[in-house]
């Protein structure tokens, strides 16, 4: 896992990924004002897959706030 420093989040635009997967749930984000990355990795848990994402969102602390873009995949 690699978070920001700080929660993000206002008018910067914020690209977040996601993809799903049999065993692990991915998110890598991008804040396109400060040209930095995020990432992190969960546990998929097959019957509550939302679950996974929340986890991942935590732990690369990005403000959901601030996300301009979301792209999923499976």
């Amino acid at each position: 896992m690699i978070p920001f420093e700080h929660s993000l989040g206002g008018a910067d635009p914020l690209l977040v990924a996601i993809d799903i997967g049999g065993t692990f749930t991915d998110l890598m984000a991008f804040d396109e004002a400060t040209g930095r990355f995020a990432q992190a990795k969960s546990l998929t848990t097959p019957t509550q897959l939302v679950q996974g994402i929340i986890d991942c969102l935590r732990m690369s602390a990005v403000d959901i706030a601030g996300v301009s873009e979301l792209i999923h995949g499976s």
